[in-house]
């Protein structure tokens, strides 16, 4: 029996984008060079699968849904918010879609890579505990949450930061953008998104307040600058919230 489909191709998905999708494509406009990258990632976790035709389906529906988002493309900047939930809402339904067209559990077909996996499955303890079902699908819906506060974490920030104007300035040149900061701005958001999300999944809530008070103390400084305490006021919060409500969302389906 294969882990829940849903769960497969909102993973692979998410992580495709996540090593070959470069987020300038849609934040600047620029050419989607990873299309090639992501569709040959999508076959060979495919080829994974035990169940050849739930492989099948996988492949196809994540080839469309990688094809569709590489040539969506928002038309101006006002667009560009909404394209990229067009993008994501996509990807899901169309995954629930295919549930509800085909019942992998009564439609089977074993992956002849099967006969090659499953002797060393048999064979070795830890493969036999860890490729059960429930640890698997468990594995899977944390590791998509993960990626998602990674990934997709950073690209709604910088959306809403940029559509608001909120972005640092340099002190030196009022009327330009901290190129620098920016980019400090988001190693830091990924690493507090991080370590939120991961809090959250190990019930460790409380240790989340010792985070924000850190990362507070230490710009307290800069707060002077008006600039830069609107971005850093709405970029924490945007972080926050990206990373609660993954955790959350995988917290209840556990």
């Amino acid at each position: 029996m294969n882990p829940s489909f849903e769960v497969i191709s909102l993973f692979t998905y998410l992580s495709g984008r996540l090593f070959f999708y470069n987020i300038s494509s849609l934040l600047n406009g620029k050419k989607e060079s990873g299309l090639v990258k992501r569709i040959i990632y999508g076959f060979i976790i495919a080829l994974l699968l035990e169940n050849l035709l739930t492989g099948i389906f996988l492949f196809s529906m994540h080839t469309l849904t990688v094809i569709f988002d590489t040539y969506i493309k928002p038309k101006n900047e006002s667009q560009k918010f909404k394209i990229y939930f067009i993008h994501l809402l996509f990807a899901l339904t169309l995954s629930l879609a295919i549930i509800g067209i085909i019942d992998f559990s009564t439609n089977y077909l074993l992956n002849p890579l099967m006969l090659l996996i499953t002797p060393l499955k048999l064979s070795i303890p830890f493969f036999k505990s860890a490729l059960q079902v429930e640890k698997i699908n468990i594995t899977l819906k944390v590791m998509a949450g993960f990626v998602f506060t990674i990934k997709e974490g950073t690209l709604i920030t910088r959306l809403v930061l940029r559509n608001m104007s909120a972005v640092p300035m340099k002190k030196e040149e009022p009327e330009t953008n901290d190129v620098q900061e920016f980019d400090r701005g988001k190693l830091i958001g990924i690493l507090e998104r991080s370590l939120i999300y991961f809090l959250i999944i190990f019930n460790q809530v409380a240790a989340i307040a010792i985070i924000i008070a850190l990362k507070s103390i230490a710009r307290f400084k800069e707060m002077d600058d008006k600039n830069f305490a609107e971005y850093f006021l709405i970029g924490s919060l945007l972080s926050i919230v990206v990373a609660v409500f993954p955790a959350i969302i995988v917290k209840l389906l556990q």
